[in-house]
C-alpha cells in the first residue's frame, strides 16, 4: 500500500486557551483583510456639497463614509484648499490642522472626517477637497464649496425729479455676497417695475459686491407726497429689504440752473 501524504504539523498549542487565542487572531486578521477588500469596492467620488454661512461664524465642511473603518492605524485623511493642505492625518509626522480649523479625531472610527472652519471670512470662500485613504488606497473623495452670505445695504443718491420730464432714480445695493441680487420698484405699495435679476460683477475693496438698478418714468402731479420704494431680494436676507422715500420735485427752470452751474 502507498504511503499517505504527510499532513501539516499542528502548531504546538500548550493549552486549549492558547489554541483559541491563535485561532481567534487568525479569524480577526481574515476579517480585516475581507473588510479592506470590501472598502476598496465602495470607493466613492461624492457629488459636490455647497455650504452657506454668515461672515465671522463657524462653518462645518462635511466629509464621511457610510461604512466606518476598522481602527485608524491604516487611515490617511487630508483636506486641501486652493492646492494647499490645511489638515491631514495618517502618520505621526503628518498629523496637523492649520490655525483657524478644527476636527474631532474621535469621530474617525465612526467614518466622520468633517472639518470645522472657526471664523469664516470672504477670502476663505471656495472649494475644499476631502480625501480618505485606507491602507494607501483611496476610499473616498468629495468637494465642499463654501460661500459666505453677506446682506446688502441700499441707498438712493438723489430723489430729485422734474415734473412731466422723463426722469431716472438709481438704487444702489452694496456690500453683499453672493453676487446674484433681485431689484424691484414700488409706488404707494404697488409694484411699478417687476423684479429684475442682476448678477453683480463689480466688487468693493472688502471683496463684496455692489450693483445698481434704475427706474425710468415721467413724474406727474399725482406723484407728489406718494411713497416710492426700492425693494431687494437676496440670499443673505431673511425677508425683503426695502428703502422707501418721497420724490423731490424741481421745476424746469431750476433744472436749467443746475445744468448751467455744472
Amino acid at each position: 500500500m502507498g504511503k499517505s501524504p504527510p499532513t501539516a504539523p499542528h502548531p504546538p498549542y500548550k493549552s486549549r486557551d492558547d489554541k483559541k487565542l491563535v485561532l481567534g487572531q487568525a479569524q480577526t486578521m481574515q476579517c480585516k483583510v475581507l473588510l479592506c477588500l470590501y472598502f476598496l469596492t465602495i470607493i466613492k467620488h461624492v457629488s459636490p456639497t455647497e455650504v452657506w454661512v454668515r461672515p465671522h461664524t463657524s462653518a462645518l465642511l462635511p466629509c464621511s463614509i457610510s461604512v466606518p473603518p476598522v481602527g485608524d492605524s491604516l487611515l490617511g485623511i487630508s483636506w486641501t484648499f486652493n492646492g494647499s493642505h490645511i489638515a491631514s492625518f495618517g502618520t505621526t509626522d503628518d498629523n496637523h490642522v492649520d490655525k483657524g480649523f478644527s476636527w474631532d479625531t474621535s469621530l474617525f472610527v465612526n467614518g466622520t472626517f468633517s472639518l470645522t472652519l472657526l471664523n469664516a471670512t470672504l477670502d476663505q470662500q471656495g472649494v475644499y477637497e476631502c480625501q480618505v485613504r485606507y491602507n494607501v488606497s483611496e476610499l473616498h473623495s468629495s468637494n465642499v464649496t463654501l460661500d459666505i452670505k453677506v446682506p446688502p445695504t441700499l441707498s438712493i443718491p438723489t430723489t430729485m425729479v422734474v415734473l412731466d420730464v422723463k426722469s431716472e432714480l438709481h438704487c444702489i445695493a452694496e456690500g453683499f455676497s453672493p453676487p446674484l441680487i433681485y431689484f424691484s420698484w414700488t409706488r404707494a405699495g404697488e409694484v411699478v417695475q417687476l423684479e429684475q435679476a442682476v448678477t453683480a460683477v463689480d466688487r468693493t475693496p472688502e471683496g463684496t459686491y455692489w450693483a445698481v438698478n434704475i427706474l425710468k418714468f415721467i413724474p406727474l402731479v399725482d406723484d407728489q407726497n406718494v411713497i416710492y420704494g426700492c425693494v431687494v431680494t437676496h440670499a443673505a436676507l431673511d425677508k425683503l429689504l426695502s428703502l422707501e422715500f418721497q420724490l423731490s420735485f424741481v421745476c424746469k427752470c431750476q433744472l436749467f440752473q443746475l445744468i448751467t452751474i455744472i
